[in-house]
């Protein structure tokens, strides 16, 4: 395990079953973003919806909210979780729906165009941003503009789309820095603490990485155990039965290879 707030931005960790990668590092936080998008759902599919790409009051919000209050699955990592605010500006930022504090949302236009270049391009959908391509204007009678949202395509490129329409969920998240968070990609060499014994650090080695552990089970179950059956049908398979001291099961084994 290693610190999050010793992850430069841009790596990729686990946490609470799910990979993220970081944004930014602040004091005492870690702005994430969940490494590729969940299920796709509607910005906002409300028929009594006035103004569709209002996140408040969206489709996605409901959805953001439930999938963020049962990620975690310790109280550890439930109080990893801050809150933190959002703009709902619109593009040019002249009009808005205002601000509003959560613990989970999409990233705004102006955050993905800050961040665009540390973010994994999402393999398998588009998926939405937060921010409206329009608010109503007092000039304007119009109301087309209010049913189209920012979302980013799997190449990167971003534009709006209709908010009845269906896209990635993919949320940004604000832990606390101080978050212990594994990493699949490299063993790192203060990830452990401390012995208590000695103080020297403690290191997890490359072959006890859980990819490697899981790569060794998946290689003895695949070549390793299908030989018991096949020495057991030739009549070539001894079975040592349970021992209580090394120097019986020893004798056990002895006498098996010499039947």
């Amino acid at each position: 395990m290693k610190k999050l707030a010793k992850l430069s931005p841009g790596r990729i960790f686990n946490f609470a079953g799910e990979k993220f990668v970081v944004m930014e590092q602040r004091d005492g936080a870690a702005f994430v973003l969940l490494a590729q998008s969940k299920e796709s759902c509607p910005f906002n599919d409300k028929d009594d919806a006035e103004n569709r790409n209002d996140y408040t009051r969206s489709t996605l919000k409901e959805r953001i909210d439930k999938w963020v209050e049962t990620l975690p699955r310790t109280s550890e990592e439930a109080a990893a979780i801050l809150p933190f605010e959002v703009d709902l500006s619109c593009t040019d930022r002249s009009k808005s729906y205002g601000t509003i504090t959560v613990k989970a949302a999409p990233l705004t236009l102006w955050q993905y165009g800050q961040f665009k270049e540390l973010i994994p391009l999402n393999e398998d959908d588009w998926y939405w941003l937060v921010t409206p391509w329009a608010c109503r204007w007092l000039r304007s009678p119009y109301t087309y503009s209010t049913n189209l949202v920012w979302d980013v395509f799997t190449d990167g490129h971003y534009y709006g789309n209709y908010a009845s329409n269906s896209y990635g969920i993919r949320p940004a998240l604000l832990l606390n820095s101080d978050l212990l968070v594994s990493l699949d990609d490299e063993v790192e060499d203060d990830c452990c603490g401390e012995c208590d014994c000695c103080g020297g650090k403690l290191v997890i080695r490359k072959d006890d990485q859980p990819a490697t552990v899981l790569d060794r089970l998946k290689a003895y179950h695949e070549q390793t155990e299908p030989l018991v059956e096949f020495y057991r049908t030739r009549g070539k398979l001894a079975e040592i039965k349970f021992c209580p001291s090394i120097e019986e099961t020893t004798a056990e084994v002895m006498k098996a290879l010499e039947a």
